[in-house]
């Protein structure tokens, strides 16, 4: 019963990372970010993304962020991008406040001699809730929902 108790705790783990007062999620359909190895300092939010195929690479981030109303939060990640780093100079990352539609950042600096690729808003955001992604996601669920109306016509 305890070495239950102590997977399903670890497991908890590995989906959620709380860091004062902001929590990271990647605990929901299509969700992508390495929690493990992401941190937030102060409004700083640096990201490490997951990549199967070009280990010490990402391909793509997709994550919640509770606990952002009223911050201005920054965040960062490398720009070891899978392809190279010369595809990210154009890289317009996403959000969506908790009921909202999907908008672009309105900063996107890639600094390859840094080391990496930075993005916010110039204002802190209304919404307690902020999902992030590298594009517009595209879920499972509306594939499958995509796959039924195809299918009925």
């Amino acid at each position: 019963m305890i070495r239950h108790v102590l997977l399903i705790a670890a497991s908890l783990l590995l989906v959620r990372a709380v860091f004062a007062d902001i929590t990271l999620h990647q605990d929901f359909d299509n969700g992508a970010l390495l929690l493990d190895q992401s941190h937030v300092v102060g409004d700083w939010v640096f990201l490490e993304g997951p990549d199967n195929f070009n280990p010490g690479g990402w391909k793509w981030i997709y994550f919640r962020v509770d606990g952002s109303a009223g911050r201005a939060l920054r965040f960062r990640i490398g720009n070891h991008y899978a392809t190279g780093s010369s595809r990210l100079s154009d890289l317009r990352m996403v959000y969506r406040e908790e009921g909202g539609d999907w908008e672009f950042f309105d900063n996107n600096i890639l600094d390859n001699n840094a080391g990496h690729f930075t993005f916010y808003n110039e204002a802190p955001f209304a919404a307690d809730r902020v999902e992030v992604a590298f594009s517009f996601p595209y879920p499972v669920s509306r594939v499958s929902e995509h796959i039924a109306a195809i299918r009925e016509s």
